[in-house]
């Protein structure tokens, strides 16, 4: 199992500590359909135990082999008296074919018109040459149509995570006919080389690049510096990711979850209140959000190497491969802990 010292100096998500309590009067256009938090985080979803379809170094296992292996769990702090979901990569074994891993999918699909509270406590890191080849990720996938063509939305994803080089990087993948409009007033982010083309586009070795909206590495909130990846991350004491999906585009935020506006904190959200801008937001008259991406799952795993992390990583593939196999410590603090997730679909 995975160490979780670093967890004891965290603070249970103020945003979920009084789940049941009578909402405010704040309005909202959206109706709260799905909440995965203690004790029934993991009965909303399935785990994902085939191949890697992205190539990594992984070996995706069960529920019965994650709970033995202690790769899935809850943490609980004596405290607050407070209870949070864990999921993560083996950091104990030698493993010649590939680490054992999780990833979760959800059993609910979502569709346009959604928004999701995304509170994470703190998020997978490595230690060693280039961040250990962790590739880990937040994402919403269309089970409806063969890849890309029912789109895939990137909420939280990022390779190779180190102090000093880590920050999100937001993306869509979609079939022909996708293009978004490059504003960057209207979002803190910028998109990668301008590149305003959603959709497939095979180029050896990157396969599909899609429109991608990295975070910037000088993210502050209320002027104080706040990092959206990597070991800072944590440091901080994590932070609340927000998606929203509308006929209009896709936004993501983050926020300080000591410091949530307060219709997040009353599970009334209403990003038509928010002041605080967008990390990424896709938009535009150039692609059909209703049509270009369908019904989606909820997907969150832990990745190494691979088609992404494997090919930057210091010495190739190859290389990336063989560090994952043969030192276990390296992912020690390797894994997801979620102060819990909230689904939100529009009235």
């Amino acid at each position: 199992m995975f160490a979780i010292t670093y967890l004891v100096l965290a603070l249970v998500a103020l945003i979920f500590s009084s789940v049941t309590a009578a909402p405010t009067t704040h309005s909202t256009p959206y109706k709260q359909v799905a909440q995965y938090t203690h004790p029934n985080f993991f009965d909303g979803f399935t785990l994902y135990s085939d191949a890697d379809p992205t190539y990594g170094f992984v070996d995706y296992v069960d529920e019965q082999t994650a709970k033995d292996e202690h790769l899935t769990g809850w943490i609980y702090r004596e405290g607050p008296n407070t209870t949070t979901a864990f999921i993560g990569a083996d950091s104990t074994g030698i493993f010649p074919s590939g680490r054992n891993s999780v990833r979760l999918t959800s059993k609910k699909e979502f569709k346009v018109g959604m928004l999701a509270v995304i509170d994470l406590i703190h998020i997978p890191v490595g230690s060693g040459p280039g961040g250990s080849g962790l590739w880990p990720a937040i994402w919403f996938l269309s089970p409806e149509a063969t890849w890309p063509y029912g789109g895939e939305i990137d909420i939280l994803e990022y390779v190779n995570p180190t102090k000093e080089s880590s920050f999100n990087a937001m993306t869509l993948h979609t079939g022909p006919g996708c293009n978004v409009d490059n504003t960057p007033n209207k979002y803190l982010g910028e998109l990668t080389n301008g590149n305003t083309d959603c959709s497939y586009s095979d180029t050896g070795n990157t396969g599909s690049m899609g429109c991608s909206i990295p975070a910037p590495l000088k993210y502050s909130i209320n002027g104080h510096p706040f990092a959206t990846a990597g070991p800072d991350f944590n440091a901080q004491g994590g932070g609340t990711y927000v998606a929203e999906w509308t006929a209009e585009g896709i936004s993501v935020w983050l926020f300080d979850r000591y410091n949530l506006p307060h219709d997040i904190h009353d599970q009334r959200p209403n990003p038509k209140r928010w002041s605080q801008k967008p990390l990424a937001k896709f938009a535009g008259k150039g692609c059909d959000y209703t049509k270009s991406f369908l019904p989606m799952n909820l997907i969150v795993n832990v990745d190494v190497c691979g088609s992404w992390a494997g090919e930057v990583y210091p010495g190739g593939a190859e290389a990336c491969n063989e560090f994952a196999a043969n030192n276990p410590e390296a992912y020690r603090e390797a894994y997801f802990e979620f102060g819990g997730i909230l689904m939100y679909q529009s009235e």
